[in-house]
């Protein structure tokens, strides 16, 4: 079969609007484009593609800078001959053929786009998180911190009996004899809620349920508690977690004291954080610096493992699981783990320390 290889066209100059009658010859080193007498060639090299993409467009040619000339021809089967006659010269301009492709390539870029999106917020928005953690100033925790504590106490009955707090800031003293230099100040707050739960706020808000207290038998038991607490905040994890939720802009809000996104932060992130669910690695690690805390500290580290255990058997008396617990996920080796990683003392005498026995001490709010 004849390949065609001359075309009707149009031609304008690219200085008015006036088209021209045009023949064109397609031959392998370019177009010959003929407007009355006068024929002109235009290399494959010098030609840019401006419409006929799509079915039933015509195809726009146009060649030169502004003003360019262009070349407009109806018919479609223009560009087949063009790219048979030329295949590597014009391989620039859009060959007909590729439209059959054109849905498969869409429907392969969405699943692409999708993986890709899912794999973000999935591996990349944790990652994020974990290592940008690492660069935001602890001054920035701190005030991040004491806005959401501030918030979610309003919401709480806070015990203010001082011989209560008198008696946990003893044993926090204690307890700051195994901790190296940073950057936070710990303080204890006391919820007078019977919800067996306690948990960190970034920054160094410890926050402790009477529901809790009531239910350790010594000063080592909520030292435990505490010292578990306080590894949230050195390691930085609800600080992570905060981040997967908040975009920068909100962070940046409440530290600049930006009053209309500083809300809407400090109200996400009381939410986040009533919900919040460490991950099992960083209840691990919570609780293997946590004990190491408690033995620099040369508090028996028994008191954590006896306490830990109580809410596990609690845990299989009941079908609602403890607050602490939900949390805190049990894991089966839990207990036995930090015994056998447990050193021997000698330990120093806690009880003490405290303004009254133990006993009275913890059922002040009561």
């Amino acid at each position: 079969m004849a390949i065609q290889t001359q075309w009707t066209g149009r031609y304008l100059d690219g200085r008015s609007a006036r088209q021209h009658a045009t023949e064109v010859t397609i031959t392998t080193e370019g177009l010959w484009v003929q407007v009355s007498t006068t024929a002109t060639l235009w290399p494959y090299g010098e030609l840019r593609q401006t419409q006929g993409w799509y079915p039933g467009e015509p195809v726009r040619l146009e060649r030169g800078t502004d003003p360019a000339e262009a070349l407009i021809v109806e018919n479609p089967e223009f560009l087949h001959v063009l790219h048979a006659a030329a295949p590597g010269l014009a391989a620039h301009l859009h060959h007909p053929a590729s439209r059959r492709r054109r849905p498969l390539k869409i429907a392969i870029a969405a699943v692409v786009s999708t993986l890709a999106m899912l794999s973000f917020y999935r591996w990349g928005i944790p990652l994020a998180a974990h290592y940008g953690a690492d660069f935001i100033p602890p001054a920035w925790e701190v005030k991040l911190g004491s806005l959401l504590s501030d918030a979610m106490l309003k919401q709480e009955m806070v015990c203010t009996d001082a011989t209560l707090q008198r008696g946990i800031d003893k044993l926090m003293d204690a307890m700051a004899y195994g901790m190296a230099p940073h950057a936070y100040t710990f303080h204890v707050t006391v919820i007078d809620n019977p919800t067996m739960n306690a948990f960190a706020v970034p920054g160094g808000q410890l926050v402790v349920y009477t529901g809790l207290l009531q239910r350790t038998e010594r000063p080592e038991d909520l030292a435990g508690v505490l010292a578990h607490e306080v590894q949230h905040v050195l390691q930085r994890h609800g600080t992570k977690a905060l981040l997967r939720e908040f975009s920068s802009q909100a962070l940046f809000a409440v530290v600049f004291g930006d009053a209309g996104g500083m809300a809407q932060t400090v109200a996400e992130g009381v939410r986040t954080l009533g919900s919040l669910q460490y991950s099992r690695e960083a209840e691990t690690e919570a609780d293997q610096r946590g004990l190491a805390l408690l033995q620099a500290a040369k508090i028996n580290p028994d008191g954590m493992v006896r306490f830990f255990t109580k809410l596990e058997q609690q845990e299989t008396k009941q079908s609602s699981i403890p607050t602490y617990l939900s949390t805190h996920p049990k894991t089966t080796e839990r207990a036995d783990v930090l015994r056998r990683t447990m050193t021997k003392g000698p330990w120093r005498n806690v009880q003490r320390m405290m303004p009254e026995a133990w006993t009275m001490l913890r059922a002040r709010c009561k």
